[in-house]
């Protein structure tokens, strides 16, 4: 059937493993301790769960190196995911390959989203069958596509 045309789709991108905020791995970011970055956490956290069209999409967080924004990153994630409000998440590593390649982002939190929605993997799998080159297919940050 053509749902199971459309999961075969969305196996075949390519995507990167453990970048999840859940993952385990070992370089993996900690949490915020416990009555630590209150403020900003509940920024953020209410910005996610009160997505209204005048708020922007994407909350960007801004700092210098170091100064614990994959930290505050992942205890959003934990919090989102623990609410049910999360569909994807990717921490990068400098220490492997596939986790610093930013052409994997873009495929992997596809994957991961169509793993948490039906509705999306429909489209996914979809744009795939239409355009196979899809799952292969690199942009350059100076591509017109």
């Amino acid at each position: 059937p053509a749902s199971t045309e459309r999961s075969t789709a969305v196996m075949s991108l390519p995507r990167a493993n453990s970048v999840a905020y859940d993952s385990g791995r070992e370089d993996a970011p900690s949490s915020c301790l416990e009555g630590t970055r209150v403020s900003i956490l509940t920024e953020i956290m209410s910005w996610f769960e009160n997505m209204e069209s005048s708020m922007p999409p994407v909350y960007w967080l801004v700092g210098l190196a170091g100064i614990g924004k994959s930290t505050i990153a992942k205890t959003v994630a934990e919090r989102a995911g623990k609410n049910k409000m999360l569909g994807a998440s990717f921490f990068f590593s400098r220490s492997d390959a596939p986790l610093r390649n930013p052409n994997l982002v873009f495929p992997t939190l596809a994957f991961q989203l169509a793993l948490s929605d039906n509705e999306f993997k429909n489209v996914i799998g979809e744009a795939i069958q239409q355009d196979p080159t899809l799952v292969t297919r690199t942009h350059s940050p100076n591509s017109k596509d």
